[in-house]
């Protein structure tokens, strides 16, 4: 059986799974759930981003 490491952290018995970004990456589960954690952030950010905090005159 072939080791995986991770492609983030490379420790060993990693398994590939979805990207946040798409396709996907070869992840131990912390760094999987990290790299889950972060794009929600990420996501959010962009989405308070497109929210102006001055209204704007009409």
């Amino acid at each position: 059986m072939v080791n995986i490491g991770c492609e983030i952290c490379g420790a060993d018995n990693a398994r590939t799974v979805p990207a946040p970004s798409g396709g996907t990456m070869d992840a131990c589960e912390d760094c999987e759930t990290d790299a889950n954690a972060q794009a929600a952030l990420d996501a959010r950010w962009n989405q308070m981003l497109d929210i102006p905090l001055i209204p704007l005159p009409a």
